[in-house]
C-alpha cells in the first residue's frame, strides 16, 4: 500500500490575519437573539400568572435555546475576525470559556468587555483603515449583564451587537 500523505503545515505569520473575513448579518442576530429571549419571558408571565396556563412554565425554557445558539454563533464569529497573533482569546476559548461556572463571571469581561480594545488593536496592528470602537460601550455591557437593570441592559445588548457587527463588517470591508 501507498505510505500515507502528512498533512502540509501551514506557515503562520505574527504579521496578518489567519482567517478569511467574517461577516455579521446585524438584523438577523438582534430578531433571533431578542425575539427568542422575549417570547420566553412572555411564555414564562403569562404561565405564572394565569392558573390555567400553568403549563406554559414547563415550555417557556425552550425558545432560549435558538437564541443561545444565535448569541454563540455570534460572539464566536465577532471574536474569529480579529484574530492575529497577539490577540488574547481565540474563538473557541472566548466563547468556550463562558461555560465554566463561576470563572465565566469574570471572563465575561473578557470575551465581552474587551472585545473593543481587541478590535483595536488588530485594526491597528494590521494597519487597517477602519475608526475606532469604542472600548467603553463592551465593558459597560459587561457589567450590565450581571445587573438586574432589564432595560439598561436591553438597550446595552442592542447597542452591542450592533457595534459588534459592524465593527467586524468594517474589518472585512478593509480587508477586501
Amino acid at each position: 500500500p501507498a505510505p500515507a500523505r502528512m498533512p502540509v503545515p501551514v506557515a503562520r505569520s505574527s504579521s496578518g490575519p489567519h482567517y478569511p473575513p467574517v461577516r455579521l448579518t446585524t438584523w438577523f442576530y438582534i430578531v433571533m437573539i431578542l425575539v427568542c429571549g422575549a417570547v420566553s419571558g412572555i411564555l414564562t408571565a403569562w404561565g405564572m400568572t394565569d392558573r390555567k396556563v400553568t403549563e406554559l412554565l414547563f415550555f417557556s425554557w425552550i425558545p432560549i435555546i435558538p437564541a443561545a445558539v444565535f448569541w454563540c454563533i455570534f460572539i464566536f464569529k465577532a471574536w474569529k475576525a480579529i484574530q492575529d497573533d497577539h490577540t488574547v482569546a481565540t474563538p473557541g476559548k472566548a466563547l468556550g470559556f463562558m461555560f465554566i461556572p463561576f470563572f465565566n463571571l469574570y471572563w465575561l469581561f473578557i470575551a465581552i468587555g474587551s472585545w473593543g480594545k481587541e478590535y483595536n488593536g488588530f485594526a491597528r496592528r494590521n494597519k487597517l483603515n477602519v475608526e475606532p470602537m469604542s472600548e467603553g460601550v463592551f465593558i459597560a455591557w459587561a457589567v450590565l449583564i450581571l445587573l438586574p437593570v432589564p432595560i439598561a441592559n436591553l438597550v446595552l445588548t442592542i447597542i452591542g451587537l450592533v457595534k459588534m457587527a459592524s465593527g467586524t463588517n468594517a474589518l472585512a470591508d478593509a480587508r477586501e
